[in-house]
């Protein structure tokens, strides 16, 4: 039985899953010591700008990344690997020098001091240019399975950036010092994955490869934009209409959402390759007995989870946020409805990227995109309530869902899903 665990510990999965657990856990101790040493005000602020930062920093990650898994993981000869490593890094260096040249750019020239995301516009030139080589490197290790030098990409920042955190509670810090703590954490990586980025041969840059990069990536980026546009319209919007303390208020019952999408990534990260190969040797069934299979194993192990958050969430808004966060445990409540279609949702939708038909993502996730602004809009224009925004989270993923089973080209849909075994 041991044995049995390890093997399954140290596969793909069991590798993925354990970093994920731990990048959680560092991830919610990060999230509940900023709730506490920072005011609502401050910390408002904090969650608009890891919004934003996400939500543009897409612009590379969509235009550079999917494609270069997807190729990297396919591709069989030595020399094309290299110039796919060289035409994605130089792709995605040129478009971290756009985005920091037309932020900084908009902060000299305007007044953003008195904006709700001044700290944006401050700090992410600097931070797009310092996450370029970790960035990199992970979506490199990804492409090559190798999951463990991954995980170990992601925790290291974290880990040092928690522990600047804590030290709040013996030395006291302004909120300025700790974004440039977080900032020096990123570079320190940075610097790590440099040592590997060196050896790529970078003259291998290929044109071709770069036409067929944007090809993909022109979906691949509007899927992702989107899918970070519809976790970030909510702080955007409730910001715009009902300032900082608002967004803080509804930032713990996102956080909720956060941690379930965490271990769902990974296991979406390790599926995307497989599916993307099953696809290529054209094994439908294989596809199709993965992919429910994944689905039902997930939906299976959230729901405990999701129960007893139905159950208590007073509990875990107190433990998330500390006290005064009261108002969001109606919200939490109300959300439990979508973290148990998670895991349809996001197979659904990678699935269509490993049949390299990105653009039926792209159109499920801008679908759910604008059904979800439109009702932000009109429920805090018209009512101010953040528990009819989070009811709209549930009607615009509904929409994803029934959307991706109505179009999908390869998937078979029949008995698969509710299949007992």
């Amino acid at each position: 039985m041991l044995n049995k665990i390890l093997k399954k510990l140290n596969s793909d999965n069991g590798v993925v899953l354990i970093g994920n657990v731990l990048a959680s856990a560092v991830g919610l101790v990060t999230f509940m010591l900023l709730a506490r040493v920072l005011t609502k005000a401050e910390f408002g602020a904090w969650a608009l700008f890891i919004s934003a930062a996400g939500l543009l920093d897409l612009m590379r990650t969509g235009m550079v990344r999917q494609g270069m898994v997807r190729a990297l993981s396919i591709e069989k000869d030595e020399d094309e690997k290299q110039s796919i490593l060289a035409t994605s890094g130089l792709m995605a260096l040129g478009l971290s020098l756009i985005a920091a040249l037309v932020i900084g750019s908009i902060n000299l020239l305007a007044d953003t001091s008195e904006w709700s995301l001044n700290i944006f516009f401050v700090f992410y030139p600097i931070y797009v240019l310092v996450t370029f080589p970790s960035s990199l490197d992970t979506w490199k290790s990804h492409a090559e399975g190798r999951f463990k030098r991954m995980n170990g990409l992601r925790l290291f920042g974290n880990i040092i950036f928690l522990s600047f955190v804590a030290s709040e509670f013996y030395d006291h810090f302004t909120f300025t010092q700790f974004i440039w703590a977080y900032m020096l954490t990123q570079g320190i990586v940075s610097v790590y994955s440099l040592i590997t980025l060196i050896r790529i041969r970078w003259q291998a840059f290929s044109k071709t490869r770069f036409a067929q990069l944007i090809a993909f990536g022109k979906h691949s980026l509007a899927t992702l934009a989107g899918s970070n546009l519809l976790k970030s319209s909510d702080s955007l919007l409730i910001g715009a209409f009902m300032g900082n303390e608002a967004v803080a208020i509804y930032a713990i019952p996102l956080k909720a959402l956060d941690l379930l999408d965490i271990p769902l990534r990974g296991f979406a990260m390790t599926s995307y390759r497989i599916l993307s190969n099953y696809f290529e040797d054209q094994n439908q069934t294989a596809f199709n007995n993965h992919l429910w299979g994944k689905v039902k194993q997930l939906t299976a192990i959230f729901l405990p989870g999701v129960i007893v958050i139905a159950i208590v969430p007073q509990f875990v808004v107190a433990v998330l946020g500390g006290e005064g966060y009261g108002e969001s445990a109606l919200i939490l409540r109300i959300l439990t409805i979508p973290m148990i279609l998670m895991p349809l949702e996001k197979y659904m939708g990678m699935s269509f990227d490993s049949i390299n038909q990105p653009k039926w993502n792209a159109m499920k996730v801008w679908l759910m995109v604008g059904l979800n602004v439109i009702g932000d809009v009109i429920v805090l224009y018209f009512f101010e309530s953040l528990y009819l925004v989070a009811v709209v989270t549930i009607t615009n993923i509904s929409l994803g869902i029934a959307f991706s089973l109505l179009n999908h080209p390869y998937l078979v849909f029949r008995r698969s899903l509710f299949a007992l075994r």
